[in-house]
């Protein structure tokens, strides 16, 4: 079954599994979540994702919002990094079409792969 966190709604220690999706709705907010392998997260335009962790074999899909931590050993595409937000891609994950803002830190471990929303490497 699909959960849902629509506008205005904030969830926290949410743990996402394969076979239960979590889409966050423009205005929602999921925190503190990990998305298990097998399992997927879709932030929606205007949704945000904070102090999230992503196990490897898991999905997080933009194009919404990413602040705080973001821990990454799966797969992270298409969202944005906010001003002071950290995202760390771990050995073994991967990161693109992410846009990282100005003041937002991304740090790339060995064995991880990451792109920008141009779809070539940083550098």
């Amino acid at each position: 079954m699909t959960v849902t966190i629509s506008s205005g709604v904030t969830s926290n220690f949410l743990t996402i599994s394969s076979g239960d999706p979590l889409v966050v709705l423009s205005g929602g907010v999921a925190g503190y979540a990990t998305v298990l392998s097998g399992g997927s997260a879709t932030l929606s335009a205007g949704a945000l994702g904070e102090d999230l962790a992503i196990s490897a074999g898991g999905v997080l899909l933009g194009p919404g919002d990413l602040y705080e931590e973001i821990r990454d050993a799966g797969s992270i595409s298409g969202a944005t990094l906010l001003a002071n937000g950290v995202l760390q891609v771990l050995d073994g994950g991967t990161a693109s079409g992410v846009t990282v803002s100005d003041q937002a830190i991304l740090d790339v471990d060995a064995g991880a792969a990451a792109g920008g929303d141009d779809g070539e490497p940083w550098r």
